[in-house]
């Protein structure tokens, strides 16, 4: 079945089958790339198959096979750039096109103010608020923490290609960490080692993760299993020093929440997660949820406080402003209630290639046979499926979901990495192979990231 729904989806989308491309309001427009796509997407993802003969033929441990796994997701991303059109150049175009990433287009235009007025960076980010309405597309959307990147780079290398690809590059290599981390979050949560690195491993091929190089979301899934590891271990650790687990969360969430206010959708995953544990152990877990929660508070608010006795920056007026000016621009779109759900629940599926429904759905059934709800492995599938559907069901986002919801994908690899460990090698590998036709098959007819190749930016 697996294998019939992954060739079906690689078929639809070479022959260019209306309405598998995403919603009609926002969809993913369609294209045609040639045939080198192929050999070359399977030769990016050569390190992640013989990471897993090793780790079958036991040769290498689970970790070591993961490093090959995120090899391959560095290279990958590198493989479905250089075969689209303008080729490595798309690279620096998609980083400095103001209608895509944006964030450096408008480091550019902030660093040429500063140079020209004089002002220091701190005193932009004072006036971030003010200054977010006449920003481009995306940087507008969000905090300054993707400008800032940019900007470090610019002081680096200075307004130009170089800057360009070395901050695509770090995004790149973001994205990498995504499967370790995956593999990370399912050790800690009590998953098996095979079942560990099966979630990782399958994470790693999916196009969610792979074709939306360089736009950034793709740093996210590893920041989030961050922040899920450590506030569990805050909850569960019975060392005198417990406490740094939840400042670690506290430090996460801020970063996070300096790049993006997507990590506020783990809410729900946090918050019930934290009532069980706390009910697990009556009065010592509501205590120990408690005093976490305070660390972490603390520790978040003393970050932030240090960079606004610092710069002046204001993160409450920057967060109620970059929610206005979202609101303000896709009330547009005029999503068609209540058909937009089942419509973003497509585009997922499409970004995590489709055969993962059924291995969702079966690794959720193995798991409620197998496991009881007391169970931290039983926890993490069901929180995780309940938080996804929290997220589709509140329409936040506009559109783009396989894209937008990367921060809550890996809690969707849990029940895929339960299902497939039992499975043969041989049935695995299959699966995995039928990914990598996917993801050449969608890089080759869809277009994710749109980019003019006749676009040159220039600094005016």
């Amino acid at each position: 079945m697996v294998v019939t729904i992954g060739v079906a989806a690689a078929m639809l989308a070479i022959f260019h089958v209306k309405g598998t491309n995403g919603a009609w309001y926002y969809p993913w427009h369609w294209r045609r790339l040639g045939w080198e796509v192929h050999p070359l997407t399977a030769l990016a993802a050569a390190p992640f198959f013989l990471g897993q003969w090793l780790y079958h033929r036991r040769r290498w441990s689970a970790r070591g096979a993961i490093v090959l796994v995120a090899v391959s997701v560095l290279l990958l991303q590198l493989a479905i750039t250089v075969v689209q059109p303008p080729g490595w150049r798309r690279i620096v175009k998609a980083i400095e096109d103001p209608t895509n990433t944006s964030y450096y287009t408008a480091a550019v235009v902030i660093k040429k103010h500063i140079a020209q007025t004089g002002v220091p960076l701190r005193a932009w980010l004072q006036f971030y608020p003010e200054m977010m309405p006449t920003l481009m597309l995306h940087a507008k959307y969000k905090p300054p923490g993707w400008v800032l990147y940019y900007t470090a780079w610019i002081e680096l290398f200075g307004v130009g290609a170089t800057a360009a690809v070395i901050g695509a590059l770090g995004v790149a290599v973001m994205a990498a960490a995504a499967p370790p981390m995956t593999y990370a979050l399912m050790r800690a949560f009590g998953l098996d080692e095979a079942a560990a690195l099966a979630a990782g491993s399958f994470f790693a091929l999916t196009p969610s993760l792979i074709l939306f190089f360089p736009q950034g979301d793709q740093a996210y899934p590893a920041l989030a299993c961050a922040m899920l590891i450590t506030w569990r271990a805050a909850l569960h650790s019975q060392s005198p020093r417990w406490w740094t687990w939840a400042a670690g969360f506290g430090a996460a969430l801020a970063v996070g929440l300096f790049f993006s206010a997507m990590f506020l959708m783990l809410g729900v995953v946090l918050a019930i997660y934290t009532m069980l544990r706390a009910g697990d152990e009556r009065r010592r877990g509501m205590v120990r949820a408690v005093e976490a929660s305070v660390v972490a508070l603390l520790t978040m608010t003393m970050l932030y406080l240090l960079l606004w006795l610092a710069s002046g920056f204001n993160p409450i007026e920057t967060f109620f402003t970059a929610a206005r000016l979202s609101q303000a621009d896709t009330a547009a779109l005029a999503r068609p209630w209540p058909l937009h759900s089942a419509i973003d629940v497509a585009d997922i599926a499409l970004g995590l290639a489709w055969i993962s429904v059924p291995l969702i759905l079966l690794g959720a059934w193995r798991t409620w046979q197998r496991w009881d709800w007391r169970q931290s492995q039983f926890r993490l599938v069901f929180l995780g499926l309940l938080q996804m559907a929290m997220a589709i069901a509140v329409a936040l986002f506009p559109g783009e979901n396989a894209r937008l919801m990367l921060p809550l994908m890996p809690l969707l690899m849990a029940p895929i990495g339960i299902e497939l460990a039992p499975w043969p090698m041989r049935s695995r590998m299959i699966v995995y192979a039928v990914l990598v036709l996917i993801l050449a098959a969608f890089n080759q007819n869809m277009t994710f990231l749109n980019v003019d190749p006749n676009y040159s930016f220039e600094l005016r």
